[in-house]
C-alpha cells in the first residue's frame, strides 16, 4: 500500500469509485468493500463512496497482490477451497451433533442450520434452519414435510413449507404436494405478490401442476426428484463404492429441469469433527448440469450431518438452537431499521 498522506479520494458513485481505483492502481491490486461506520476514519490508502443502503459509508480498501487484506486489524486468510468439514471445524463452526439412535427407514426429524461464508475463515454466519420430517412410513412410500426460514438483511425473511408423499424408492420420488414460498416485510407481513404456492401430483412420469389456478402438466423421462429431497434420500444409501452411478432429473421447485445429474459415494472423510467416537464420515457427491457439485456426509447411522457446497453448508443441529440463532439475526436486522428510521 502506498505510504502517502493524501486524503481519501471521493468519487460521486460507487462506479466512479472502481474506475479511480483502476486509474489510481492499475496492475497487481484487487478492491475489497465493507462497510465504514460513521465517526471512524478510514485509513489513508482507502477511497470511499456513499453508500445507497445504509447510512455509514463503503469503503473500498486497496491490498496489493500477495498481502492479506485487513479488516478491523485483522489480517483475514482466504479460504482457497470449497467449504468441508476440515474448514468448518477448523474455524469453530461445527458444534456437538445432537446424537441419537437412528434408522434412516424409519420416522424421524432433522433440523439443520444453514451457513453461508464470506470466503474467509472465521467469517461464517448463520442466515436460516431447515426442518425435514419422515412420517408415515409404509412398504410403498412415506411422508416428508420440509420447512425453511431464511433471514435477510434488514429483518426481512422468507418461509418455505413443502409437505409430500413420496414413494419408497432411491430418489424419494414425489407423489402428490403442495409447495409455498413466502416473504415477509421488516414488520413481519406478507409482502403481496411475491412468492406463491404450488399443487401437483405425479402419474409416473407424467406431472400435473396448478399455480394460482392455472393447471400445466409436463413430461419428465427417467428418475426425478427435487433437491431438498436428497436430503432424505442419501440417508438411505449404503456406502458402497461398486454401486455405479446412475443419472436422474432435478426438478428445481417443481418447475425448472435440470437433467444429467448424479449421486455418487466418493469414500470417506477424516475430519476433526465435535463428536464422540469416529471421526470419519461417508461422503456422497451430487454432480451434474446447472449446479455447483454437493457433498453430503453421513455417519455410521447414515444419518446426515453435513451438506457443503462452494461457500454454503447445512449443518445438523438442535432445533432450539438453530431457531434462536435466527430470530437473534432478524431482532438485530429490525432494530437496525428502527434505528434508521429514527435517525
Amino acid at each position: 500500500m502506498s505510504g502517502s498522506g493524501d486524503s481519501p479520494r471521493r468519487p460521486s458513485s460507487l462506479s466512479g469509485t472502481i474506475a479511480s481505483s483502476a486509474a489510481r492502481y492499475p496492475e497487481n491490486c484487487f478492491l475489497f468493500l465493507f462497510h465504514w461506520k460513521d465517526g471512524q476514519r478510514p485509513p489513508k490508502d482507502a477511497f470511499w463512496a456513499k453508500s445507497q443502503t445504509f447510512n455509514d459509508a463503503t469503503c473500498g480498501v486497496i491490498a496489493r497482490r500477495g498481502h492479506p487484506p485487513i479488516l478491523n486489524g485483522v489480517s483475514r486468510k482466504i479460504i482457497a477451497i470449497p467449504l468441508d468439514p476440515a474448514v468448518l471445524a477448523e474455524d469453530g463452526v461445527l458444534k456437538p451433533f445432537p446424537l441419537a439412535a437412528f434408522d434412516p427407514a424409519g420416522e424421524w426429524d432433522q433440523t439443520f442450520r444453514i451457513v453461508g461464508s464470506r470466503g474467509y475463515h472465521h467469517e461464517h454466519f448463520t442466515v436460516g434452519w431447515l426442518r425435514l420430517r419422515r412420517t408415515g412410513v409404509t412398504a410403498e412410500g412415506f411422508g416428508l414435510q420440509l420447512e425453511e426460514r431464511i433471514a435477510a438483511n434488514g429483518g426481512t425473511e422468507s418461509r418455505l413449507s413443502i409437505s409430500m408423499e413420496c414413494l419408497n424408492d432411491p430418489w424419494a420420488t414425489p407423489r402428490r404436494w403442495t409447495w409455498k414460498n413466502e416473504f415477509f416485510d421488516v414488520s413481519g407481513d406478507p409482502v403481496r405478490d411475491l412468492g406463491g404456492e404450488i399443487e401437483g401430483r405425479a402419474d409416473g412420469d407424467r406431472l400435473r401442476l396448478r399455480q394460482r389456478g392455472e393447471v400445466t402438466r409436463r413430461r419428465l423421462r427417467g428418475p426425478w426428484t427435487i433437491s431438498l429431497n436428497l436430503l432424505e434420500a442419501v440417508q438411505r444409501r449404503e456406502p458402497a463404492a461398486s454401486e455405479p452411478a446412475s443419472a436422474f432429473t432435478l426438478l428445481e421447485d417443481f418447475r425448472l429441469s435440470k437433467p444429467g445429474q448424479t449421486l455418487v459415494y466418493t469414500g470417506t472423510v477424516p475430519a476433526d469433527l465435535p463428536v464422540p467416537g469416529p471421526t470419519t464420515l461417508h461422503r456422497f457427491t451430487q454432480v451434474g448440469q446447472g449446479l455447483l457439485p454437493i457433498d453430503y456426509c453421513l455417519d455410521e447411522q447414515r444419518r446426515l450431518l453435513l451438506v457443503t457446497s462452494m461457500n454454503k453448508a447445512l449443518i445438523l443441529d438442535r432445533r432450539e438452537t438453530a431457531e434462536s440463532q435466527v430470530e437473534e439475526l432478524l431482532e438485530r436486522g429490525r432494530r437496525f431499521q428502527r434505528t434508521r428510521g429514527s435517525a
